[in-house]
């Protein structure tokens, strides 16, 4: 599955640090990639911005809208999951030597600002496509469905 983010565009775009290995954020990425961005573009688009070189209103839309709403629902993600790690022998909690782990609520209010960002940007996007014609974007290609907050 080709992403649409480089790896370092959630380093630039967002609080995390640049050390945090691409590895790691790629599921992430994935994830916001496939439940997010294909429901907020429909299936035609979101193909489209996936095979094609993009150009025009497309890269309009992919640098004004897409990487931002990307990188804080993919953000929203990692901090949802990074601080547990599934391994052979069982789930463990994730620690720093000299650093203190955030508490459950702390990473759940972190993780609702970058998805309030992720919304904010999707309205944007979802107003700017309204001025514009491709052939790809129809109300019908998309998922009616609001965006939401959690799924668990």
């Amino acid at each position: 599955m080709k992403l649409l983010l480089k790896p370092n565009d959630i380093p630039r775009i967002t609080s995390l640090s640049g050390n945090i290995d691409i590895d790691s954020l790629k599921p992430h990425i994935f994830t916001a990639q496939v439940t997010d961005i294909k429901r907020i573009l429909g299936k035609d688009l979101y193909n489209k911005m996936l095979d094609d070189t993009l150009v025009d209103e497309y890269l309009t839309i992919y640098d004004d809208y897409l990487i931002y709403i990307l990188s804080y629902y993919a953000t929203a993600y990692f901090i949802d999951f990074a601080g547990v790690k599934v391994v052979n022998n069982g789930v463990v909690k994730m620690t720093i030597e000299n650093a203190e782990n955030a508490d459950l609520k702390q990473t759940q209010i972190l993780a609702e600002k970058y998805r309030k960002l992720a919304i904010n940007f999707e309205g944007q996007l979802l107003a700017y496509l309204k001025t514009i014609t491709i052939p790809e974007y129809t109300i019908e290609n998309v998922v009616k469905k609001k965006p939401f907050n959690t799924w668990y």
